[in-house]
């Protein structure tokens, strides 16, 4: 928010410089419902953003809002509390959603907020539920940033489910490398894939930081996807999924998470991430904590337990980026290990620490 008034403060210098004292710079609050008097108010979501002067700040009273949205210019879209609620829930509209833009790697896509201004927008404190979309044609995404800067906080996205193809959060780049962020938000029963950060680009056209979320749903789904084009900072985050992390970024760092899995924790799948600092649990029927089927990106100071299988390197990596890991409570340590190369990680309970069997 600091930041976001400081742009504000800074683009009324600019406009008083270039008009003189007949430039105002003012901020535009509505409100959606009637739980406080003041700003201007309105029946739904929509009707408020779509309003003239354009909002600045739309505050959302707690309550059901059965919309799709479409936001086209930079806002602040704030669920707020009264003594007696805090909920603010969008839910789709009685006739389901409709597919209203597509992935730059293709496919059609209905979102319930759908994202697309060259400003900032930040959203907080509102949950984004999936319930009745009714959608078979395409993928269903809770929130869908495209090419737009911004926050997501406190912001709870559900039950985005549509024949394996529901995302809770889909951040999209490209040529403005715009930067977002999503914290301290909870992410869950979706049926694809939690929060994917994605662009069609192999340089880094999207900044994207992920802190203090929680990620999670069951069945044989991804949590949190990286994809190529991505500069991507990830830490502090709880993820239980099948695969807790694919990662196909470009650059970046995931750290100091914690990993719940039953089938693989880390898919690292080119160079340029980092992962490190991570707890990894798996089970009975987990496979491997961290494929890495690469050779410079750094897999060190990872905390796993419970896997079958560790760290799987493909018989391809060296000593000095796998180390000071420690694994508990497996049938290999490591595998793909290649002769005469020595990892330096610490081993409890593991059958065999090292194997040359590439997976």
């Amino acid at each position: 928010m600091v930041r976001t008034k400081s742009k504000f403060v800074m683009a009324c210098l600019v406009a008083l410089l270039a008009f003189g004292a007949n430039a105002v710079c003012t901020t535009t609050t509505y409100l959606v419902g009637t739980c406080k008097t003041g700003p201007k108010s309105f029946t739904t979501i929509q009707s408020a953003l779509d309003a003239l002067p354009a909002p600045t700040t739309v505050q959302i009273c707690p309550g059901t809002y059965r919309e799709q949205l479409a936001i086209t210019q930079a806002v602040t879209l704030q669920g707020i509390s009264t003594a007696a609620s805090s909920a603010v829930i969008i839910l789709p509209p009685s006739t389901g959603l409709a597919a209203n833009a597509s992935l730059d790697l293709g496919g059609s896509v209905a979102a319930q907020i759908y994202v697309n201004a060259s400003g900032p927008v930040n959203l907080t404190n509102l949950t984004v539920d999936g319930t009745g979309n009714n959608v078979s044609c395409c993928y269903v995404v809770g929130v869908f940033y495209r090419e737009t800067a911004g926050a997501i906080k406190h912001v709870t996205t559900r039950y985005q489910q549509a024949n394996i193809k529901g995302v809770g959060i889909v951040l999209e780049g490209g040529g403005s490398i715009p930067s977002v962020s999503v914290e301290n938000s909870d992410v869950r029963y979706f049926d694809d894939i939690g929060i994917w950060a994605e662009t069609n680009s192999a340089s880094s056209e999207l900044k994207v930081t992920l802190e203090g979320n929680v990620v999670y749903t069951p069945g044989y789904y991804v949590g949190i996807r990286i994809d190529t084009g991505t500069t991507a900072t990830v830490t502090g985050n709880i993820v239980n999924a099948a695969t807790c992390f694919v990662l196909y970024g470009v650059a970046g760092s995931v750290s100091g998470n914690t990993l719940v899995s039953l089938g693989f924790g880390v898919e690292l799948l080119a160079d340029g991430m980092s992962v490190t600092n991570n707890k990894m649990a798996g089970g009975d029927a987990a496979g491997i904590a961290v494929v890495v089927p690469i050779t410079t990106s750094q897999i060190t100071g990872n905390t796993i337990s419970s896997f079958p299988d560790g760290i799987a390197i493909y018989c391809n990596a060296t000593n000095n980026n796998i180390h000071s890991n420690t694994i508990t409570d497996a049938t290999y340590g490591l595998s793909g290990v290649l002769p005469g190369v020595v990892f330096p990680n610490t081993y409890f309970g593991v059958t065999t620490n090292t194997t040359p069997i590439c997976e």
